[in-house]
């Protein structure tokens, strides 16, 4: 593949990260699955497998595709980007041989922050809406890279947060990141400035009883374009959801972003050992019989 059908490649996995993030298996998510051929099927491509079976030649290209694409994006679809971009750098911290950490050290964590201020953009109110995803995965990511006892990102930026959301500034980067180290600093001073201004649109919305701020909406063109966005999100979310079915039938238990939500395993073991909860009457066996049979019904193809 050349440089040129690579870059094209990589755009059209960056616009279909809607449908195809969940397509992504986290037991397969590897360098060396990696290695194995490309399926043939109509099925849509995990896009990390992707990258990995191609980063090694065009890591470069991905890495300016991802940004002037991303660019282009509207706030909201952007989120799906940070969360591809974070399966990447987890992908390659899990090999670290010397040109992983290459890439890692001195492309793709150097420019998390520059990311995450496309993800929460400047004066956009409606992208607020993305910080908790964010926040997760930038703390997720600290944690992998940033030593526990490090006091490099207890800074903190002064609140300089107007009470009018009309006239109220916004943090934006000063200087460019020259390390990961920097980088993770620009980033959570970019969340720290977001989620001051998350504060001050519910204040003002508790205060007035309405939002007055702009979402950019009219400053659209037309009604049709607005539309066409709604119908290109429902859309997705359609196609998003019939793939979760089909794909997410187990839950990662090591994954850092479901330790929140998922039952403690010494706590689900004590349940499972515990003889008068795990007692099954043979009605109880045979109603069990009787749903999976109803389910396996359901996913006949005619």
């Amino acid at each position: 593949m050349d440089s040129l059908e690579a870059r094209l490649q990589f755009i059209q996995v960056l616009k279909n990260l809607q449908k195809s993030l969940n397509t992504i298996d986290n037991n397969t998510t590897s360098i060396e699955n990696s290695q194995s051929p490309i399926s043939n099927s109509g099925s849509i491509t995990d896009p990390v497998q992707f990258y990995l079976r191609n980063y090694r030649h065009h890591y470069e290209d991905f890495h300016q595709c991802l940004f002037d694409t991303t660019t282009k994006m509207n706030s909201l679809d952007r989120l799906n980007v940070m969360i591809y971009y974070s399966k990447i750098i987890l992908a390659l911290k899990a090999h670290p041989d010397e040109f992983n950490r290459k890439v890692l050290y001195d492309t793709l964590l150097p420019s998390l922050c520059d990311l995450i201020e496309l993800i929460l953009p400047v004066n956009d109110w409606k992208a607020i809406t993305n910080l908790k995803v964010c926040i997760d995965i930038f703390n997720s990511l600290k944690e992998q890279f940033i030593d526990v006892g490090n006091e490099m990102l207890s800074e903190s930026i002064p609140d300089t947060t107007d009470e009018n959301v009309d006239t109220t500034s916004w943090y934006t980067i000063k200087t460019p990141a020259t390390d990961y180290k920097d980088s993770f600093l620009n980033s959570q001073l970019i969340i720290s400035d977001r989620k001051t201004k998350k504060e001050l649109f519910f204040k003002n919305y508790l205060m007035d009883g309405i939002s007055k701020v702009d979402t950019n909406l009219e400053k659209l063109d037309n009604n049709n374009v607005l539309t066409t966005t709604i119908l290109h999100r429902m859309e997705n979310d359609r196609e998003r959801h019939k793939r979760m079915k089909e794909q997410r039938w187990i839950i990662e238990r090591g994954n850092q972003l479901n330790k929140k939500t998922i039952l403690d395993e010494q706590e689900f073991k004590l349940l499972w050992e515990n003889q008068d909860n795990n007692t099954l009457t043979t009605d109880d066996i045979k109603n069990v019989k009787e749903m999976n049979l109803i389910a396996n019904q359901g996913y006949m193809l005619e």
